[in-house]
């Protein structure tokens, strides 16, 4: 056993075979490298440089009962979800995944229950280290790891379309019950039922987007510079840190992931979720983000040498799905710029 090997373990790249050899070595009595591991890992997520063997053993018996639930979930999970792309969640059903979105049955079952790594194990463990039992938050997600929208019904009858490769994750034990409460990466076009008692709220970043009942539009790419939140109907507040945005309906809240500033100004919301009819949408994003976003909608590679010069140039505008090529093509018009195809790669000439 290596540390290396462990470090995969905990951050899901081992193969099935890896996997199932640290799942042996960790349910074993010579765990050495786990606590030197863990000293690695406290020094990076917290003041301290070390924790004591006390508390590694705690931390140990949480990853026992990770272990402990996997297993069972493989022996139940048969069949996942069907060829459907609307999901209908209720509080007896767990969501599934498309089998091509993981490649073996652990992977599967993860999809189901959002793992931490170790390092955010230890985080929250941290948090509850004066409870008697240290806890894992259990999460459902569900992911959309295909170029076609996914639409998902939420058991209070909410709508929420996801974007190609976008994720949203929730917690099954509390929605609806204590909390209406989502986190999404990529875009997600929300249509959200009135619940006055039970406000629902987006995490998006260090984005908190609250609402009782209304539809909009988030888009919160990991790559992107922007987060952006479109209102088409109700009333949103927004909060990040220590700022705080309303929303009304016809507005766009843009917030910088670099600067962490918020801007909202008036857009025109007719085609805001014109991707949900399979069309690209590109709301007042930068030129940079606007070809990440479409590199990752067609699974292609886009290189802008020059990205500095890109810096100040804004794309809006509502495309039909077509071929990459020709979309491209259309783009760097508006800009006088051209591309240059190698080696399947699309190099973009400013």
């Amino acid at each position: 056993m290596t540390k290396e090997l462990i470090y995969k373990y905990f951050n899901n790249t081992c193969s099935p075979e890896e996997y199932e050899m640290v799942n042996t070595y960790l349910k074993g009595n010579d765990i050495t490298l786990f606590h030197e591991y863990m000293d690695e890992v406290a020094s990076h997520s917290t003041n301290e440089t070390t924790i004591d063997q006390e508390e590694s053993l705690a931390l140990l018996k949480v990853i026992h009962q990770k272990i402990e639930t996997e297993e069972v979930i493989k022996h139940i999970s048969k069949e996942i979800e069907s060829d459907s792309d609307i999901i209908k969640i209720n509080a007896n059903q767990n969501p599934g995944a498309k089998r091509t979105f993981w490649s073996f049955p652990l992977r599967i079952a993860a999809s189901i229950i959002v793992l931490f790594t170790i390092g955010g194990v230890y985080a929250v463990w941290k948090k509850q280290e004066d409870k008697a039992t240290p806890t894992l938050a259990i999460w459902t997600t569900m992911g959309n790891p295909s170029i076609n929208v996914k639409k998902l019904v939420m058991p209070d009858g909410t709508n929420i379309w996801l974007n190609a490769y976008s994720s949203l994750a929730y917690k099954k034990s509390e929605y609806n019950l204590v909390k209406r409460e989502v986190r999404i990466s990529g875009e997600a076009f929300f249509d959200v039922v009135h619940n006055v008692e039970k406000p629902f709220v987006v995490r998006s970043g260090n984005l908190s987007t609250t609402v009782l009942g209304t539809a909009f539009n988030v888009e919160a790419y990991k790559t992107a510079k922007d987060i952006s939140i479109i209102l088409v109907r109700g009333r949103v507040k927004v909060q990040a840190e220590n700022q705080e945005k309303f929303l009304v309906p016809g507005q766009i809240l843009k917030y910088g992931t670099d600067n962490r500033y918020m801007d909202v100004k008036s857009i025109e919301t007719k085609d805001v979720n014109a991707w949900i009819d399979g069309k690209l949408v590109f709301n007042d994003i930068p030129l940079a983000d606007a070809f990440k976003k479409m590199a990752q909608q067609y699974n292609i590679t886009i290189i802008a040498p020059e990205a500095k010069k890109l810096n100040n140039k804004r794309l809006t505008g509502v495309f039909e799905r077509q071929r990459p090529e020709d979309l491209l093509r259309k783009i760097l018009f508006i800009y006088g710029f051209d591309y240059d195809k190698k080696g399947g790669k699309f190099i973009i000439k400013i």
